[in-house]
């Protein structure tokens, strides 16, 4: 099961991946740098994605790119559980994404950006280290707060889950972003999905690592939103 990304290359100099990087992104803008590090070397991983399976990954970028793909799942946490990084930046703008990273590793930290899709605009968000508890990560954050520009802040790496609960669909984005108005005005934690670069756009509540939790939120809604349903975001597509 998905998630899956598709790898493109893995690089032990970080100006090596980014030139990579730049390369994917004349395909797609959901590319992202993730670091591997072993007892000796961190390797930059260059990764696109993602997407629901790994026959899709592989294809994804064989077609259009001259380099070959690896399908894989991303990483997201181990067997002990919950990691945390410093996130130095959310940026719109590749570039200035670039520029942020490679300041946090000119002062020797290993350093990620992870994209994030968001209606029709791409957020790089770029991150520093990876540390086992939550006080190593604040250590981490105030030393870079004063090394770069931007507001450094700690973030847990377990994040959001496979699970939503979709409440509507829309061909009209701007109908999809009413809805959505509505739903926060009663403070319901709706927001749009969609895969780029077609509707519909998917009115969705909340985000779950598990399927319970998400199927008690569909029953809280059912009452107003009949047609609400469990959505896994990562299965095959049903549209």
């Amino acid at each position: 099961m998905g998630p899956y990304v598709a790898q493109v290359g893995a690089f032990s100099q970080l100006n090596r991946a980014l030139r990579r990087a730049e390369q994917v992104r004349t395909v797609t803008d959901s590319v992202g740098i993730t670091p591997y590090t072993t007892s000796t070397d961190t390797l930059y991983r260059v990764q696109a994605g993602p997407y629901p399976s790994a026959s899709v990954a592989s294809a994804a970028l064989n077609e259009q790119a001259s380099f070959s793909t690896t399908a894989r799942h991303p990483w997201v946490r181990n067997a002990t559980g919950k990691r945390f990084v410093v996130q130095v930046g959310a940026l719109s703008s590749w570039n200035r994404a670039r520029k942020r990273a490679a300041q946090a590793a000119e002062q020797g930290y290993s350093v990620s950006i992870q994209p994030e899709m968001r209606q029709r605009q791409v957020t790089y968000r770029v991150q520093a280290g990876r540390y086992r508890n939550r006080s190593a990560a604040e250590e981490a954050r105030a030393v870079l707060g004063g090394q770069i520009s931007g507001t450094a802040r700690v973030l847990g790496t377990a994040g959001q889950g496979n699970y939503s609960v979709q409440v509507g669909a829309f061909t009209d984005l701007k109908q999809a972003q009413k809805q959505v108005r509505q739903l926060r005005g009663s403070d319901v934690p709706a927001y749009v999905h969609y895969k780029f670069p077609a509707p519909p756009y998917k009115v969705l509540v909340g985000r779950y690592t598990q399927r319970a939790p998400a199927e008690r939120q569909e029953n809280d809604l059912k009452s107003k939103f009949p047609g609400a349903f469990v959505l896994d975001l990562f299965a095959p597509s049903r549209d």
